[in-house]
């Protein structure tokens, strides 16, 4: 059975996936790689590639990104997607159809989810980002500042928003340039979370057809605040390395240094250090 090939699954399950510095997942089209950075001392992300026990091209990929130092980040981010897990496994193949169906049932279970951290992880929490794949479209879902990305030809796209308070000063257009919000003193603040002390969760819901993009990407912010837009599009075609699409960004984040060059020092910062974070991509790639 594929469940005994799904080592994301059984990680998850096992609650192991903090204990790596770093894994690589493979799933037909679908890679992973997680990277506990350079930096830091634990690894608090985790991630998810859960293809559904009766239709393989009905599908959940998620990234998690824990919050709330000591045990709790890790505690949380492992919650929240062996929570998916169960939730997704116990759905009836027939949901491949009902787009509608998912989306009233998961925006419950993200509910529940963030009373279950709140109440056995203290103070910790996690941000959120998934896609369920079903027959003709794509469900979308994001909490906090992780992103979601699509690529289709010269089309390369972030389709979630960052629920943070930089991000809000980009849309507001206070912060001219979105690769500047990486920068931004206030950058980590975010406004919406699974878990934490207390309630602070907001659902952005996203539905694409299949037909809108080739490749979905799912990045903590340990990548996306080491690269700029430009930098994960300029690598999102690389065939020649012989590491999966998901090491690529992966290895990328843990060695890009960026400097702030024009920017007030007195509300960003001057650098962006290489790994500076816990570092995670998901990417699936359509046959």
């Amino acid at each position: 059975m594929w469940e005994n090939k799904n080592l994301s699954m059984k990680d998850i399950i096992n609650n192991q996936q903090y204990q790596y510095a770093r894994m690589n997942y493979l799933m037909d089209e679908i890679t992973a790689c997680t990277d506990i950075g350079n930096t830091r001392s634990k690894q608090e992300d985790a991630v998810l590639l859960l293809p559904h026990l009766n239709n393989p091209e009905f599908k959940l990929l998620a990234v998690a990104d824990g919050m709330g130092g000591l045990s709790f980040g890790s505690k949380a981010s492992n919650l929240a997607l062996l929570e998916l897990i169960k939730w997704f496994q116990s759905l009836s193949e027939s949901y491949y159809y009902n787009e509608t169906k998912i989306i009233k049932e998961i925006e419950f279970k993200l509910h529940e989810i963030d009373y279950l951290i709140r109440k056995s992880c203290i103070n910790g929490g996690t941000t959120l980002s998934l896609a369920i794949v079903c027959k003709n479209n794509t469900i979308f879902i994001n909490i906090g500042d992780s992103r979601i990305y699509i690529h289709k030809g010269s089309i390369f796209e972030q389709i979630s928003n960052d629920h943070s308070i930089s991000y809000d000063l980009f849309l507001k257009g206070k912060i001219k340039n979105k690769d500047d919000v990486r920068f931004h003193k206030e950058n980590n603040l975010i406004t919406s979370r699974l878990g934490g002390v207390k309630k602070l969760l907001k659902i952005e819901k996203i539905i694409l057809t299949n037909s809108d993009y080739q490749k979905v990407m799912l990045f903590t912010d340990g990548i996306t605040d080491c690269l700029s837009d430009k930098q994960l599009i300029d690598n999102i075609q690389n065939s020649s390395s012989d590491k999966t699409p998901s090491e690529i960004f992966v290895s990328l984040a843990l060695s890009t240094t960026s400097e702030n060059k024009t920017l007030d020092l007195n509300e960003y910062y001057d650098i962006i250090e290489a790994g500076k974070d816990n570092t995670t991509a998901l990417v699936f790639s359509k046959k």
